[in-house]
């Protein structure tokens, strides 16, 4: 077959194949554990001494939440984190690749209610678990801990939504 005569054809199965409306997903046996993460998505801001923290989440979609996290000090950026909440055949796990490091490390949703999530994975020498309780006035608060400090060493992180900045008054 001459390639003139390929081109239109592909393009016309193609065309014929994205008329198709996708299937409806089905619900995931997931699905509850998904509602208690959900409200992650967006943006939010830390401010402590002078830093910066800022983690973003995507909204869910094909069974993942995809975030990014940087701290900023002074007109630097000291740290950054890749992350993503996928669902797997035999959970939900929190995946970190702190500095884009890779493999990252897994914790796997040990606990979700209305308005915390916790994952924990207690090989891992700290932090051993990671959680976001969302705070009855909208904010969120990040808290890892575990290990080696043991309880003691945790660390929690205030987070609130950045308030809205006008882009056109910088011009």
């Amino acid at each position: 077959m001459s390639t003139r005569r390929f081109v239109p054809l592909a393009l016309a199965a193609a065309a014929l194949l994205s008329s198709h409306a996708a299937p409806t997903p089905e619900p995931t046996a997931r699905e509850g554990e998904w509602k208690s993460i959900e409200w992650l998505a967006g943006a939010w801001e830390s401010r402590a001494d002078g830093a910066i923290a800022e983690e973003h989440w995507t909204p869910l979609a094909g069974g993942t939440m995809l975030g990014v996290n940087r701290t900023i000090s002074g007109e630097r950026t000291v740290a950054f984190e890749f992350l993503r909440i996928e669902e797997r055949p035999d959970g939900i796990v929190y995946v970190a690749h702190p500095g884009a490091r890779s493999p990252g490390t897994e914790f796997v949703l040990t606990h979700h209610d209305a308005h915390e999530v916790v994952f924990e994975n207690p090989e891992h020498d700290f932090p051993t678990m990671i959680r976001y309780r969302k705070q009855k006035d909208g904010s969120m608060v990040a808290t890892i801990g575990g290990g080696e400090t043991g309880e003691d060493g945790q660390m929690s992180f205030p987070y609130r939504r950045p308030e809205a900045t006008d882009d056109a008054s910088k011009d």
